[in-house]
């Protein structure tokens, strides 16, 4: 029962009804990875939507140098491999920072779903746009800015994930 008023809190779930939170909980299984575990990578073909419980993972990829470029931290709440769970294929690796418990989605089953809601389906398009418009702004920054903006801005991004208060404290720093 923890899980589906877990999920129904979620932005994406948010509106669904008991009886669909009951459905996605049967085909959302938990799993507890200790810190340091690879979660996704280029090389793992599993179609899933993972959800992240608790915990922090860190999304990165590999330059052509082998040096790692990380793309995001995510935490309690946020979604990652939305990408692979439509097409085949991505070269992002996702790795535990801490302890984390990460739920996930088979991609045919979170399909299902979204076509029997299409208010699902919208929130989804949602979060999408907003992580490519993210993107957008990181490859912008990393291009164009300085230095320091290039710091700002991630620390700004950061602040506004995993501390409203921080996010407000470096708003008057600005």
């Amino acid at each position: 029962m923890e899980m589906i008023k877990y999920l129904s809190r979620l932005d994406l779930f948010h509106g669904l009804s008991e009886e669909e939170l009951l459905q996605l909980n049967h085909v959302t299984p938990l799993e507890i990875r200790n810190k340091g575990t690879v979660v996704a990578s280029p090389h793992m073909v599993p179609k899933v939507l993972y959800i992240v419980k608790s915990g922090k993972v860190r999304l990165y990829k590999l330059t052509a140098g082998g040096k790692e470029l990380t793309l995001d931290i995510l935490g309690a709440g946020h979604l990652f491999g939305e990408m692979t769970s439509f097409h085949t294929g991505s070269a992002m690796f996702a790795v535990t920072m801490e302890d984390s418990v990460i739920c996930e989605i088979e991609s045919r089953q979170f399909r299902r779903l979204i076509s029997e809601q299409p208010d699902l389906a919208f929130k989804y398009i949602e979060l999408v746009t907003g992580r490519l418009k993210e993107m957008e702004e990181l490859l912008e920054y990393m291009a164009y800015g300085s230095v320091r903006q290039r710091l700002l801005f991630l620390l700004h991004k950061l602040a506004a994930k995993f501390s409203p208060d921080l996010e407000a404290a470096l708003a008057v720093c600005k």
